[in-house]
């Protein structure tokens, strides 16, 4: 090979690691970015997540809502009871309130989509259906739900 070409070749392939090394590196440079961007986006869902807990003295307004969901679906809702606050180990605060709800099976699935669809987090932990001892086609759920204050 002549000496020319040669010194071509070789100043490609030194091109060409140049070229690799500098890809890599923005490579390295994008996924630190990448990674960089999670951490504050999920350390923002994070605080949202937080902020959005409600504070213990909010457990009234949180059965006063749950009470006025069934009243305004004409259901009878014969009692809320609930637990002690009990530590959870994400160090909140776990609520579960035990209550009944009697009425036309129309209106109980409407009261448990409004439940679920509280702006507080709220999960249904258990629900068991049965008729209703009054009269009529009514049925009657016992729900255990459960919450989380700050």
């Amino acid at each position: 090979m002549n000496k020319h070409l040669r010194n071509i070749f070789i100043f490609l392939i030194h091109l060409n690691i140049v070229m690799l090394v500098a890809i890599n590196n923005k490579k390295s440079s994008i996924i630190k970015d990448v990674e960089t961007y999670e951490i504050n986006t999920n350390s923002g869902k994070i605080k949202d997540f937080k902020n959005s807990l409600p504070e213990e003295k909010e457990i009234v307004n949180l059965i006063s809502q749950l009470t006025k969901l069934g009243n305004d679906l004409n259901l009878v809702m014969p009692g809320i009871h609930y637990n002690p606050l009990k530590m959870a180990k994400s160090g909140y605060k776990n609520l579960v309130l035990t209550f009944g709800v009697e009425g036309d099976y129309r209106k109980i699935r409407q009261f448990i989509y409004n439940v679920e669809t509280l702006r507080k987090l709220i999960y249904i932990e258990s629900l068991s259906l049965r008729k209703s001892s009054s009269e009529g086609d009514n049925l009657a759920i016992e729900l255990q739900v459960s919450t989380y204050f700050k």
